[in-house]
């Protein structure tokens, strides 16, 4: 039966039938036998037919069994996973929600488990990592402002200064990511403060002790 839905998963990638592929991975993840391999080699078949949806599909799917004991793991690292998944989102239009999630996550487990456990505890690959997700997430932040999406540019800035923040002390003793980290603190406040004037709506109690804060963060 897995077999079966592997073959109608391809068919459908031949048909450019985005909506089938999803549903045919839907369907094999629920098969007993069903081993989270695929689900790279799906991803990897989805972008051989330009199906990137399909691939970032598959991509969130294997994110899921990255912390569910109850199955069994990939080859492919989490940070790898997370990674590819947001590259592929990139080349799509209007993904930026799905990828402050994205983003959400990496923070989220870096916060779990540590920033040498998920990018990697040697210095050079680990902190590569490290900085390409600190980057993207800046770069981001720095398109949706010019997009005029302040809310969103904050939130991204907000993430890259987290990023920043864990990159570890350079030789001249000064963090390789602190002035970055600075300046994503400072841009994501002005950002706020652009959303509040762009929807003319004050800016709430909640949202005014948060931007308090991330200035007072930038000022240590």
């Amino acid at each position: 039966f897995l077999n079966a839905l592997s073959m109608q998963f391809k068919v459908n990638l031949e048909k450019k039938d985005d909506d089938g592929a999803v549903a045919q991975i839907q369907s094999m993840t629920n098969c007993i036998d069903f081993d989270p391999q695929f689900l790279t080699l799906a991803s990897h078949e989805a972008v051989a037919c330009k199906a990137l949806t399909v691939a970032v599909f598959a991509l969130s799917e294997l994110l899921n069994r990255c912390t569910s004991s109850s199955s069994s793991s990939s080859d492919m690292r989490e940070v790898s996973i997370l990674r590819n998944a947001l590259v592929l989102l990139l080349r799509l239009p209007e993904r930026e929600q799905d990828a402050l999630v994205l983003l959400r996550r990496a923070r989220d487990r870096m916060a779990e488990l540590g920033a040498e456990r998920l990018f990697g505890n040697h210095k050079d690959t680990g902190g590569r990592e490290l900085k390409w997700f600190a980057n993207h997430a800046w770069n981001m932040g720095m398109k949706a402002g010019k997009d005029r999406c302040y809310a969103n540019s904050a939130e991204f800035l907000e993430l890259a200064s987290e990023f920043y923040c864990a990159i570890e002390n350079g030789d001249d003793g000064m963090a390789d990511g602190e002035e970055m980290a600075c300046k994503s603190l400072i841009l994501a406040v002005s950002g706020m403060l652009n959303a509040e004037n762009e929807s003319k709506l004050a800016m709430t109690d909640c949202d005014v002790r948060k931007a308090l804060f991330l200035l007072d963060k930038a000022g240590k």
